[in-house]
């Protein structure tokens, strides 16, 4: 999995990069050998105005589905990168995990079709 940080008028610092890889990579956890890359951008909304602008976009790329992108919003940068590995987190687990569930959920239900007896067949005397 391939992480790149990038900064849109706004610097990004080292240690930025460093605290933003560390929450990328711990929110991506199980599912680090589907997702391929991940592309972090932080950009001040407002500019030299100042308020709560500060954006930290994650375009997600992983295999199998289309990319897709979440963001959030703070006036602290390494607020908005954990808010931002928190939704990375939960829609991570939305669309990757819940297809691996109903998958293997229709096939124990296959299984356990064949297993079950015949309806018609009274097991009652």
């Amino acid at each position: 999995m391939r992480v790149d940080v990038f900064g849109t008028n706004l610097p990004v610092s080292p240690s930025l990069d460093v605290h933003t890889r560390i929450r990328v990579v711990a929110a991506v956890g199980r599912f680090e050998n589907r997702v391929e890359r991940i592309a972090v951008r932080f950009t001040d909304a407002n500019g030299p105005r100042g308020g709560e602008d500060k954006v930290c976009r994650l375009e997600i790329h992983a295999a199998g589905v289309n990319p897709w992108v979440v963001e959030a919003v703070h006036h602290d940068p390494y607020t908005a990168a954990d808010k931002a590995a928190a939704v990375c987190k939960r829609t991570l687990k939305k669309r990757l995990g819940r297809g691996v569930f109903r998958r293997s959920r229709q096939a124990v239900a296959k299984l356990v079709g064949r297993m079950l007896p015949d309806p018609k067949i009274s097991f009652v005397q």
